[in-house]
This record gives structure tokens, sequence and C-alpha cells, in this order.
């Protein structure tokens, strides 16, 4: 899967968990389940339908989130097509924008998961769990690191004139 295909997911993840987080209070009246100290009542086989479907939004949620992570960490090195010959900004970093500015408005979504599953960037749970910003650092990591080993084809090349461009690439690329 490619990057922009990965962001949609995870942003579409996020989005369908909004609304699901929206639908709570309203799910609950439909469903009779009890608010409040929690009286004794069995929950009704609707409730635990709710329940379940908050869950599985949440799983595959997080599950996007990682699809992302591990998109951009296996963008392809090598090759001339990945590599730019002018050494501009490379795609895998303006689908890295994209992506975080399409994960970032759902920030309340984002912590709904990270209460409820332990991400591999992130290993609090519950409510020490980090923010938005976590991910998109730990996104950012990744994108470099896959930067630089794009960066590594400018030096095989034309000695002095790749690594320049080598240098030129991280910049660019940085700075964008």
């Amino acid at each position: 899967l490619t990057v922009r295909q990965t962001a949609s997911a995870a942003a579409a993840g996020l989005r369908m968990l909004d609304g699901v987080r929206m639908l709570g209070p309203s799910l609950a009246k439909l469903c009779d389940m009890p608010i409040g100290d929690g009286t004794e009542e069995q929950p009704s086989l609707a409730a635990i339908l709710c329940i379940a479907i908050h869950r599985t939004t949440v799983k595959n949620a997080a599950r996007t989130l990682e699809n992302l992570a591990k998109a951009i960490q296996e963008d392809p090195v090598k090759g001339s097509a990945q590599r730019v010959k002018d050494a501009r900004v490379a795609p895998l970093t303006c689908d890295v924008v994209r992506a975080v500015r399409a994960v970032a408005t759902f920030d309340s979504a984002y912590k709904s998961v990270s209460k409820r599953r332990q991400l591999p960037w992130d290993p609090n749970m519950g409510e020490e769990a980090g923010e938005l910003d976590a991910f998109v650092r730990f996104l950012v990591m990744r994108l470099v690191n896959s930067l630089k080993g794009k960066a590594l084809n400018y030096t095989k090349h034309s000695g002095d004139l790749g690594q320049a461009r080598s240098s030129m690439f991280m910049m660019n690329n940085t700075f964008y």
C-alpha cells in the first residue's frame, strides 16, 4: 500500500470513530443501557452490540494508523523512479505532509484510540497515553529515516556533485 492510500484509510478510520463517539449517547438511549451508578441489570443485546461497534472501530482505526507508519517506513529507496534527479522534494515528503494534514483534525478520535489500544509509538494507555503530536513526531522520524536512505543514492554516483545533491535533497525535504 502507498502512503496516500494508508493516509486516506487512517483519516477514514478516525472519521468513523468520531462518528461512533458522537452517536454514543444516542445509541445508549436507543439500546436502553443503564447509565449512572451501574444497577445490577444485565445489558441488553443491543447494548452489547453498541459496545462491540465501538471496540471494533477503535481496533480498526488503530490498525490504519499502524499501516500508515509502516507505509512511510517501507517506501522504496532504490531505483531511479524513487530518486528525484535534481534533488528536489521527494513525493514521499509531500504524501506525509498530506497524511499529517488529513489525520490532524481528528485529535479527539486519536485520543480515544490511544486510551484503549497500546500503539507501537506510545507505550502508555489510558489517561497516560500520548496525544496526536506524539504520532506526528513518530511519522516525521520515519520520514527522515526513509529520506536518509534515499539521499545515499545520490552519493553513490558522481563524487562531489553526488554529495552536494544528497545534502540539497535532505535540506529541501526537511524544510518542505
